[in-house]
């Protein structure tokens, strides 16, 4: 008798230890899913953000060509 509710404890601990390794394994994998995001996410801002580096630079190129032209036609109105 004893040793048959040694047993069935036994069995009972061991299962509940399989549900807790089933649990950490979904955890894990969420958890790997979660970083694959993060890459992505990241890699896609950095590019986003190198694109809206090159669209200030054209808009300052933009900005420095209407200031000389402005000021050629200033000096041409006050002439």
């Amino acid at each position: 008798m004893p040793a048959e509710i040694l047993n069935e404890e036994v069995i009972n601990i061991l299962t509940q230890i399989g549900s807790l390794t089933n649990w950490l394994q979904a955890l894990g994998i969420v958890f790997i899913f979660t970083i694959i995001f993060q890459i992505i996410t990241f890699m896609i801002n950095k590019k986003k953000l190198k694109e809206l580096e090159n669209i200030k630079i054209s808009l300052t190129s933009v900005e420095d060509k209407l200031n000389k032209l402005l000021s050629k036609k200033k000096q041409s109105l006050q002439i």
